[in-house]
C-alpha cells in the first residue's frame, strides 16, 4: 500500500456556474459560492502503516458564518429560528 493523500477544501470555496437553463428562480439565499478560495481545509495523509495525520487550517477568509449557508437539517433550522425568535443572541446559539 502506498501512501494516500487526500484534500478537503470549505465548501464555500469556488465560483457559482449555472448548470440551468433559466427555467427556474434562482435561490433566494443566492449561492454558498464565494467567487473566491477560502482559507480552510483539510489535508488528510493515510501511511503505508495505516496511521493517519491530519493537517487542518480551521482558519475562514472571504466569508462570514451564515445560517443559510450551513448544511442543517430542517429541525435544526427550525429550532435555531425558534431560538431567535425568543431573542436569544447568535453568539449563544
Amino acid at each position: 500500500m502506498k501512501t494516500d493523500v487526500q484534500y478537503f477544501q470549505c465548501n464555500r470555496t469556488g465560483v457559482y456556474v449555472s448548470t440551468g437553463t433559466g427555467q427556474r428562480r434562482i435561490k433566494s439565499q443566492g449561492s454558498c459560492k464565494i467567487q473566491q478560495n477560502c482559507t480552510a481545509g483539510i489535508k488528510i495523509t493515510t501511511k503505508k502503516d495505516n496511521t493517519v495525520l491530519a493537517e487542518i487550517c480551521h482558519t475562514h477568509y472571504g466569508h462570514t458564518k451564515e445560517v443559510q449557508h450551513i448544511g442543517l437539517s430542517k429541525g435544526k433550522r427550525e429550532e435555531i429560528a425558534a431560538k431567535l425568535q425568543q431573542g436569544i443572541s447568535r453568539d449563544k446559539i
